[in-house]
């Protein structure tokens, strides 16, 4: 079917007036779905496009504790490319992970406190 003036006209109309989608498809010679695509495309084409969901990292919370002896919560999350890095360093210098990361806590490097 052909969404001519005179057809678009005539479906906002009967939809507006709580035609069910048989009967309007009924009245101008095309099938339930028909309208229904129609009016759907319709709906959409009339409100702004919505903004595309944006991809975010997962972080992880690697740990919470008390690394510094004087009582300071310290709690860190890393990106996963940090988080390999610190992997990498573990590695590297033979220790867990949790001990390359009390290390670079105990450098400050990279770390936001909270104090607890």
């Amino acid at each position: 079917m052909t969404w001519d003036e005179h057809a678009i006209r005539t479906l906002t109309k009967m939809a507006d007036d709580g035609y069910s989608a048989s009967a309007i498809g009924e009245r101008l010679g095309t099938t339930r779905n028909a309208v229904l695509g129609k009016l759907f495309r319709m709906r959409n084409a009339s409100e702004p496009p919505l903004p595309k969901a944006r991809r975010r990292r997962a972080a992880q919370l690697v740990a919470v504790g008390d690394w510094t002896g004087a009582g300071l919560k310290v709690a860190i999350t890393f990106s996963p490319q940090v988080h390999e890095e610190i992997r990498a360093i573990a590695i590297r210098n033979g220790c867990s992970f949790s001990q390359a990361v009390r290390e670079l806590v105990n450098l400050g490097l990279a770390v936001e406190a909270i104090d607890g």
